[in-house]
């Protein structure tokens, strides 16, 4: 039996195919998540999302096959998700987290491989990790407690997890046979083809020059209200260095008069990961945490928090899994 992926995200999709991990594996399902809450600025471009992901099955040699739009709503009910039932799922087969999320009738017990969407990924690693230390002697202990806090659901014969430039994930699971860190040799090399790629087709390498430059993420959970003040702050504190400003794919906020002033990423440019952009070695980050994170060499890091600590204390901030498993080896490297 052929095994296939069923993945959601532009992310996800990238880091499968450049990981080398998953070459006996042609056919790649592309699923769309489609947020049906009140805040209406966090519906992805798919047209625009899907032709980069093409463009990146394409480039590494694998079939895109679209499959079908699927609705949450997480305002209302954190199990409020579609049906997959359509899938064809079939045992042995990679689902990415966020696919697995939704609701199934027809795949509970179906043992599958589990593909890391970021930082959510460590925030449940965290939880395990705090209630069960990673030691040889806990393995027994942490299997009934995940088997005890089992919903209904696919059964996961392994996790994948996303590697990081300090190589902290796999001292993370050194005890933990259930996961397997992806190859970081791998997904960088793969990311500086890709880039290469993408430089011929969209010129990246002179829109951020050659001398040194700062991006941030524009953050689609923090008010918008409130940005001018946040953004103005993190201008300051690499001033008089260049500030590019990259929107989130989901976020459809009308921003220029927010921004005015400041430069932005053409909206193409919106669904390449974050990531690909630093294979342009003049680039750093500033703002607040990120799955971003995980591949970049810390000392190209500047962490400015968000000026509201009220929004950056909440759930929709939360980033407690990288905090609580990375944050004591990154902040050593980041940049002062």
């Amino acid at each position: 039996m052929t095994k296939k992926a069923f993945l959601a995200g532009i992310p996800v999709l990238l880091n499968f195919c450049a990981s080398e991990n998953f070459k006996n594996i042609k056919k790649i399902y592309w699923i769309e998540m489609h947020d049906i809450t009140s805040r209406k600025n966090f519906s992805m471009d798919y047209s625009n999302n899907f032709n980069m992901a093409k463009m990146i099955t394409d480039f590494f040699g694998y079939e895109l096959i679209k499959g079908n739009r699927y609705n949450f709503d997480q305002d209302n009910n954190k199990s409020n998700f579609d049906y997959i039932d359509d899938l064809p799922i079939e045992e042995g087969d990679i689902v990415s987290e966020n696919v697995s999320m939704y609701r199934t009738k027809k795949f509970i017990d179906l043992k599958v491989e589990s593909f890391p969407e970021g930082a959510a990924t460590y925030n449940q690693l965290y939880n395990l990790h705090r209630s069960f230390l990673t030691l040889p002697m806990m393995g027994k202990f942490r299997k009934i407690y995940i088997k005890s806090r089992k919903k209904p659901g696919m059964i996961f014969s392994k996790k994948w997890l996303i590697p990081d430039f300090l190589n902290i994930s796999n001292k993370i699971v050194r005890h933990m046979d259930e996961y397997e860190v992806l190859s970081y040799k791998n997904i960088n090399k793969n990311y500086m083809l890709f880039f290469k790629f993408l430089n011929q087709k969209y010129k990246i390498k002179s829109i951020f020059g050659d001398e040194k430059v700062y991006i941030h993420p524009i953050f689609p959970v923090y008010p918008l209200e409130e940005y001018l003040s946040w953004i103005t702050f993190i201008k300051d504190s690499i001033n008089p260095l260049s500030l590019i400003l990259k929107k989130h794919p989901a976020d459809h906020r009308e921003f220029n008069d927010i921004f005015k002033g400041f430069k932005l990423l053409d909206p193409i440019l919106s669904s390449i990961p974050l990531e690909i952009f630093f294979c342009q070695k003049n680039l750093f980050y500033v703002g607040y945490h990120s799955t971003t994170l995980l591949m970049l060499d810390p000392s190209k890091v500047k962490i400015v928090p968000p000026l509201n600590n009220e929004i950056m204390n909440s759930k929709k901030m939360n980033f407690h899994g990288l905090r609580g498993l990375f944050l004591k080896h990154w902040e050593k490297h980041w940049e002062n």
